[in-house]
């Protein structure tokens, strides 16, 4: 059993403990092997919230959704919070991002355009970008990742059209024949023309 799992265990079993007792009782300050950490906190909100965090914080450890989902039965509202906190380490909003790409409810998905159009780091985007590629076509959708294309930093363009690259729509091609016409970066130049082929 890797550590994740047993702290992944760990705060499964607490939250059902303490979400099963008609009125919660804190539990004790012990520290879980795997992280380090106290036990997540009683209120089911708190629990879900703290517990998921918990999770995004484990060094070298990126979370699986069914890790998230194991600690907080509905973790999007929760990691759209991570997601938008500028204020929270960047591995944090990355490992929620790509997190979000895999949860297809129109929230996710606002929260993932927002990122990918922002002003904020270009990992941010990239990821976001990234994280879009794994949601159904949608006009809103085809539209952030065509404008990706025009984002300032190469890994976002490479992101951008390697998600466009199976959208045989004319507006999608003809996006990325003119982002193969004037694209710089010699990565992206290749990746482009391979998916305009």
């Amino acid at each position: 059993m890797t550590s994740r799992t047993a702290f992944v265990l760990l705060l499964g079993l607490a939250g059902c403990a303490s979400q099963q007792s008609a009125e919660p009782e804190p539990p004790p300050p012990a520290k879980t092997k795997a992280a380090n950490v106290a036990a997540p906190a009683t209120t089911t909100s708190e629990s879900c919230d703290v517990s998921v965090v918990r999770l995004l914080s484990i060094p070298h450890e990126p979370p699986s959704v069914s890790d998230v989902r194991a600690v907080c039965g509905e973790p999007v509202p929760v990691l759209i919070a991570v997601a938008d906190d500028a204020g929270r380490p960047g591995f944090e909003r990355l490992r929620a991002l790509s997190l979000l790409g895999r949860f297809e409810t129109s929230a996710a998905r606002g929260a993932l355009l927002r990122a990918s159009k922002s002003g904020d780091l270009a990992s941010i985007r990239r990821t976001a970008v990234e994280a879009l590629s794994h949601h159904p076509a949608s006009t809103a959708r085809n539209d952030a990742l065509r404008a990706a294309l025009k984002d300032p930093d190469p890994h976002v363009r490479l992101a951008a059209t390697r998600a466009l690259a199976a959208d045989e729509s004319q507006e999608t091609r003809a996006a990325l024949t003119e982002a193969g016409r004037v694209e710089t970066e010699p990565f992206v130049k290749k990746e482009l023309d391979s998916a305009t082929r």
